[in-house]
């Protein structure tokens, strides 16, 4: 019983959320057939120009297809119980983790210049001293707008000089 109150609020919800009606949506028989379950199918198409699209041609930068490991954080180094990570693929993928949280975005990447974009995290909740660095990572990646490399190390540099992190080769 409570699992069919629990499924019709989801699907109550679901319906609510894409604003379709019972009548019009598909019913879903494979969780309950004792309880009405609605879903419409998410037709994306007309929204195909909203995503961002991946370049025709693979990143030159020199740090395409790199992996990095977070080192020091606003000129605090990073606790050894914590890795924060950042890769950086060729087609304009960065993804990583915060030490707590993985994430996935955009980098564009030219000459010194160096910013992210469409940053999405999972949201686990970790130790606060964790937290404290997942924030830290989230803050420098946002306010990243340069670079400054040298065999094995990446600066992330906010647009007024600041250092935000430093990062170290992951061979």
């Amino acid at each position: 019983m409570v699992r069919a109150i629990v499924i019709a609020a989801v699907i109550t919800a679901v319906v609510t959320a894409f604003n379709c009606a019972p009548a019009e949506a598909t019913a879903l028989s494979a969780y309950s057939s004792t309880v009405p379950q609605y879903v419409r199918p998410l037709d994306m198409s007309a929204h195909a120009e909203a995503w961002t699209r991946l370049p025709e041609e693979p990143v030159t930068s020199p740090i395409a297809g790199s992996s990095w490991r977070f080192v020091e954080i606003m000129g605090a180094p990073t606790p050894e119980t914590v890795q924060p990570t950042l890769q950086l693929s060729v087609d304009g993928t960065a993804t990583g983790d915060t030490g707590c949280n993985q994430f996935t975005g955009r980098y564009v990447s030219a000459g010194a210049d160096l910013s992210f974009s469409d940053l999405g995290y999972t949201k686990m909740m970790c130790r606060p001293e964790v937290m404290a660095v997942e924030r830290a990572v989230q803050s420098a990646l946002m306010r990243t707008s340069r670079m400054a490399t040298s065999p094995g190390e990446l600066d992330l540099v906010a647009s007024d000089g600041t250092v935000l992190a430093r990062l170290t080769a992951v061979t």
